[in-house]
């Protein structure tokens, strides 16, 4: 190495700096739930995402050591993702009780010897009973087609643009039913400690999510579906997402826009807080406080 240098001549001009990159150049790969914090929030992005700091930092009660010597409740994460497990596992037409389904997906998450189930089964039980009551339901049992955790890609196009986009953006969709009519309708179900009266301020987090489910969906289907439920389990409240020819004909574009506004903020590392309405539901929340993070 050092004949190599020695060797090496001298004068060379330095190769000229090379300028910034233009906005569209960057591009991201990314899950449909990531973009959709994005753009309620970059920040809330930024803390859950990028720097991936679970949501149970604080306890919501309790002392420390109140569960020793026996199993501890679960965080908000890992408990939603066994809720959404449960759901995966009902069926419609002959629903299970509610502590078998829960026992099952807990099995299936490894949580059967350090979860306390009991609690979460009854808490599922009644979840369950306030789904039996909602028109939703009725839907659900007499279905034509119904379609489970669909895996998705969306290869998203810059507006005005023939030659790709600034993202990939993947997904799962929760549930495809299809009624008798042919009509399908997607439903997802949300976990989240949320109160009935603020459902649809607090719906409007998960808006762009529903969204990116419709285009996949449509470009799956061939037809677009004819609704969007996002069904809270702990109120029992369906909370529609309106699908209209305008809806959708804006939604690739506000996906594609997303995205871009997702990679600039990526490639600067500034991620600011925006939307202060949703603050009050965010987990995060204390954390900008702390840090003094601006707002937008």
């Amino acid at each position: 190495a050092r004949q190599i240098i020695a060797a090496a001549p001298t004068g060379v001009a330095a190769p000229p700096l090379l300028g910034a990159l233009p906005a569209g150049a960057a591009q991201v790969e990314v899950a449909v739930t990531a973009l959709a914090d994005f753009a309620v929030c970059p920040m809330l992005y930024r803390w859950q995402h990028e720097l991936r700091i679970g949501r149970g930092l604080v306890p919501a009660s309790g002392q420390p050591g109140e569960h020793r010597g026996r199993a501890a409740p679960l965080d908000p994460t890992t408990l939603g993702t066994l809720l959404h497990r449960c759901m995966e596992m009902l069926d419609f037409a002959h629903p299970q009780p509610a502590r078998a389904l829960v026992t099952g997906a807990a099995c299936q998450l490894h949580l059967e010897e350090t979860a306390d189930l009991e609690p979460i089964a009854e808490e599922f039980q009644a979840m369950l009973d306030r789904l039996a009551a909602q028109p939703l339901w009725q839907a659900l049992t007499s279905a034509k087609a119904t379609l489970r955790e669909l895996d998705f890609t969306l290869s998203l196009v810059r507006p005005g643009s023939r030659q790709g986009g600034p993202a990939v953006v993947r997904g799962q969709i929760a549930l495809l039913v299809q009624d008798a009519r042919g009509a399908w309708r997607i439903v997802d179900y949300k976990s989240d400690q949320v109160g009935p009266a603020a459902v649809p301020e607090h719906a409007r987090r998960y808006e762009l999510q529903l969204l990116a489910y419709a285009v996949a969906a449509r470009r799956h289907l061939g037809c677009p579906p004819v609704e969007a439920v996002l069904y809270f389990l702990r109120p029992g409240v369906a909370h529609q997402v309106p699908l209209d020819e305008a809806a959708l004909a804006g939604a690739e574009q506000r996906l594609a826009e997303t995205a871009g506004r997702l990679a600039a903020a990526r490639r600067s590392g500034r991620f600011e807080r925006a939307e202060p309405g949703y603050c009050a539901f965010c987990p995060y929340r204390s954390l900008c406080q702390r840090h003094g993070v601006a707002g937008p």
